[in-house]
C-alpha cells in the first residue's frame, strides 16, 4: 500500500470516528434536553409555591407546633428560596437547577449546608424526593446532617414537607410539616 492510500485510509478512519462521535453526542444532547425540560417543569412547579404557608409540624414522635414557611422566587427567577420558621431559627432551603438537575441546598441550623439532588426514581406528580449529593461544613460519615427531604404538593393550597437527618450513617431524626397557603 502506498503512502497516499494509507493517508486516505487514515483520513477515512478519522472521519468515521468523528461522525460516530457526532451522532452519539447529538443523541446524548437530545436526551439531555428532555431531562432539562423535565427539570425545568419541576422547577416551575416549585416557583408556584411562592407565598406564606402555615400549619403544624416538627420532629416525628415529639409534640408538634405551629410553623410557618415562606417561599419566594429570587435571583432573576433562577432560585426558589424557602425560609423555614422565619421568626425563629430561620433555616433556609434554596431550590435551583444545575446541569439539568434540580438541587436543594439546605442552610441548616447545625451550620452545615447539605446539597440534595432530586431522586428522579421517586418522582411522581406533585412529589419531589431529594437525597444527599454532597455539601459543605460536614462529613456525612461522622456529622449530623439532613440526608433526605420530600416535598409533597397535595393541592394548590396544601403541602407536606418531610425531612430526615443522619449521623454516622444512622437516622437520628425525622420531621414532618403540614402547611396550608395563606
Amino acid at each position: 500500500m502506498n503512502r497516499h492510500s494509507r493517508g486516505f485510509l487514515t483520513l477515512a478512519a478519522i472521519m468515521t470516528l468523528l461522525l460516530s462521535w457526532s451522532n452519539a453526542h447529538s443523541e446524548t444532547k437530545t436526551t439531555g434536553q428532555a431531562g432539562e425540560s423535565d427539570a425545568n417543569a419541576m422547577f416551575e412547579q416549585l416557583r408556584q409555591l411562592q407565598g406564606t404557608w402555615r400549619g403544624e409540624g416538627g420532629i416525628i414522635g415529639a409534640e408538634s407546633g405551629l410553623v410557618e414557611h415562606v417561599f419566594s422566587v429570587a435571583a432573576g427567577g433562577s432560585v426558589v428560596v424557602e425560609i423555614m420558621d422565619p421568626e425563629g431559627e430561620r433555616e433556609i432551603n434554596v431550590y435551583h437547577l444545575v446541569d439539568n438537575e434540580l438541587l436543594l441546598t439546605h442552610f441548616c441550623g447545625g451550620a452545615n449546608q447539605p446539597v440534595l439532588k432530586l431522586d428522579t426514581s421517586g418522582v411522581k406528580p406533585g412529589i419531589f424526593p431529594f437525597v444527599l449529593a454532597g455539601g459543605t461544613n460536614f462529613d456525612p460519615s461522622v456529622d449530623r446532617h439532613i440526608h433526605t427531604s420530600k416535598l409533597v404538593v397535595v393541592g394548590k393550597a396544601k403541602i407536606e414537607s418531610w425531612w430526615t437527618a443522619e449521623k454516622a450513617g444512622t437516622r437520628v431524626m425525622a420531621s414532618r410539616f403540614v402547611l396550608e397557603k395563606m
